[in-house]
């Protein structure tokens, strides 16, 4: 009921307002009005309207810092940086002794990059500031260090913030950036862990927890934290987001499935999230389900390649390679640089029986990523097949000049077999095997017929428990 009225007396004022100011003639009004009608215009986004009545108000109360200070603000987030600072100033001569002033100078310095100036009225508000205001200050030295590249000290400002005021939004967001752009992951650890000791459900907190669990691929503990983060506030998307993308990386598709039914209708799908949750349909092989996402991100952004791409993967899992050509094709012409869209072009076209292309294609898709084993194998096995093994060799040579791994040494194995050199093929796998056993199983991917070979089976005995 007290809401109501307020917006009932609100609009009453603005009303009052408005037929005063259209004939030219606005009467003495109290500053809490003008307040209020500065307020409502800013909410409406209807700026010049806000500037209007403050121009009144400035007329009736010239010596108001109040008017000069919330001219100077809205100028300011309208990127008018001159002017506000203009305004700024006179606010200061009638409160000198105003953080808040201060502050928004020192963002309106920041806009005109006057950094000299800006730090300058740092130094010299932090003397006279205390509590809140100083934790603000903090922020805003924080802002100066970021704009100058000095990640370090953006981050030691904000440790500074939150020391003051663990609960200052501004300071936690802003962590989240010069965490990661600092490196200072396991002291963030430390922060956050101490502000959630006070404060057990800050989400912010527990989300940059989690930010710092993930860079430092602690992929458990980022999770347990993104969780904890959604248990204290159900509408932090970057927590549901994060917590999602983990338990994808994770390969715990069920897990993110759950987490998206959980949180669902709280955030708008957007083409990204959707992919998301097809591939996890994808991986659970519940095709049919994850085409539909695939297509709806499709739909609500016709140039998403990733859709297009995964799309691809589907009809490919399903042997269906015309229409998976159709969709690695769309894939590849939004974004020729990536890797694995030219790898699915070339399979494509390699299993339509395109060989001359799919040769080119997965030439270039090692190319494109050098530092990648698996594209430099998928180009070798795909000499083999179509009957090419020492051009398959020649690719593992040039390989080993960008890349190292036991499955370049077990294709090379694979490559003598089939040119005949049994003997120096069994004796680089029993190398191979003292190297990594594990991995043995990829040369009976690229011959079957090796699995119930008795030399290979006795090599297997022999090093079993090397």
């Amino acid at each position: 009921m007290k809401n109501y009225k307020s917006e009932n007396l609100t609009k009453a004022q603005v009303i009052e307002y408005e037929a005063m100011s259209q004939k030219g003639t606005v009467g003495f009004i109290e500053e809490t009005v003008f307040h209020s009608l500065i307020d409502h215009y800013c909410i409406s986004s209807k700026i010049e309207s806000a500037l209007d009545v403050i121009e009144y108000a400035i007329e009736q109360y010239p010596y108001s810092a109040s008017f000069y200070s919330r001219k100077g603000e809205i100028l300011l987030y309208s990127e008018l940086f001159e002017e506000a600072l203009i305004s700024l100033n006179i606010a200061a001569v009638y409160a000198p002794a105003s953080v808040t002033i201060s502050i928004l100078k020192v963002k309106a310095l920041t806009g005109l990059k006057n950094i000299p100036d800006a730090f300058e009225i740092i130094d010299t508000t932090k003397s006279i500031a205390f509590g809140k205001d100083l934790s603000q200050i903090y922020c805003c030295e924080a802002i100066l260090h970021e704009s100058t590249g000095k990640f370090n000290r953006m981050f030691e400002s904000l440790r500074d913030a939150l020391t003051i005021d663990p609960l200052n939004e501004e300071a936690l967001e802003g962590m989240t950036w010069a965490v990661e752009m600092s490196g200072n992951y396991n002291e963030s650890i430390e922060i956050h862990s101490a502000i959630i000791d006070q404060h057990p459900y800050c989400d912010q907190a527990w989300y940059n927890l989690g930010q710092a669990y993930t860079c430092l691929e602690d992929d458990e503990m980022a999770i347990e934290a993104y969780e904890y983060a959604l248990i204290s506030n159900e509408e932090n998307e970057y927590a549901y987001r994060e917590c999602t993308h983990t338990y994808i990386k994770l390969k715990q598709f069920e897990k993110a499935l759950e987490c998206y039914h959980d949180t669902k209708g709280k955030f708008k799908l957007d083409g990204a999230l959707l992919v998301d949750i097809g591939y996890c349909y994808e991986m659970i092989n519940d095709l049919k389900k994850a085409q539909s996402y695939y297509k709806q991100a499709i739909r609500l952004c016709p140039r998403n390649d990733r859709a297009y791409f995964q799309q691809g993967e589907c009809h490919g899992r399903n042997n269906q390679w015309k229409k998976a050509l159709k969709s690695y094709k769309k894939a590849f012409l939004l974004n020729q640089r990536k890797e694995e869209y030219i790898t699915g072009l070339a399979e494509a076209f390699y299993q339509t029986g395109d060989i001359e292309k799919a040769r080119k294609l997965f030439q270039k898709a090692a190319d494109t990523a050098p530092e990648t084993t698996v594209y430099w194998l998928r180009r070798a096995e795909f000499l083999l097949d179509i009957g090419e093994a020492k051009a398959a060799i020649k690719v593992l040579d040039d390989a080993e000049i960008y890349t190292e791994g036991v499955a370049l040494f077990y294709c090379r194995i694979a490559c003598l077999f089939y040119l005949g050199k049994r003997e120096e093929a069994l004796y680089y796998f029993g190398e191979a095997l003292i190297e990594n056993y594990e991995e043995h199983h990829y040369i009976f991917r690229l011959i079957p017929a090796l699995t119930v070979d008795e030399d290979i089976v006795r090599l297997l005995c022999k090093y079993q428990h090397v």
